[in-house]
């Protein structure tokens, strides 16, 4: 029960489970079930990792790149086919 009461709280724009429709009263008495258990309310922004914006960035300048050497590599093995 736990798991799908944690799935109903971490997937805040699920419609259906199992086949039944995910009402708000469902979302309550799920946040009811953690609370009265003692255990935290799971809520969807935890399941996100932080990811500071460099290293985002750096791993945009690398693909970047890599992407470039391919398209370098390609353009070389075609240059013969085309005069």
């Amino acid at each position: 029960m736990k798991f799908h009461y944690e799935v109903i709280l971490k997937l805040p724009k699920l419609r259906m489970l199992n086949e039944d429709a995910v009402k708000e009263l469902d979302r309550d008495i799920a946040v009811r079930f953690f609370e009265d258990e003692g255990l935290s309310v799971p809520s969807p922004d935890a399941q996100k990792p932080k990811v500071p914006a460099a290293t985002l960035a750096a791993e945009h300048d690398r693909v970047q790149a890599e992407i470039s050497k391919e398209t370098v590599v390609i353009n070389q093995a075609f240059k013969p086919l085309n005069p």
